[in-house]
């Protein structure tokens, strides 16, 4: 089981094999339900941008990149 209190060493990586968190700054987040979800930001030390969508589970710390539909939104960083 996944420790709280230990939180953000206990984070699970993402399907690409990548916890967002250690990799990109400058990003916007939004809870809905269990969920958080992390747009965009900024990655490295040349600060490329991004335009993802990650969701994390809030109770078990898994991260998952999301598929994008329709328009999606321009790299862009907060």
């Amino acid at each position: 089981e996944k420790d709280p209190d230990n939180f953000p060493n206990n984070l699970s990586q993402g399907q690409s094999g990548m916890n967002p968190l250690q990799n990109i700054y400058s990003h916007a987040c939004a809870v809905h339900g269990n969920v958080m979800y992390l747009f965009g930001g900024k990655s490295g030390k040349n600060g490329h941008c991004h335009n993802e969508l990650w969701a994390m589970n809030l109770e078990s710390f898994n991260w998952r990149k999301q598929d994008q539909k329709g328009v999606v939104p321009s790299k862009r960083y907060s």
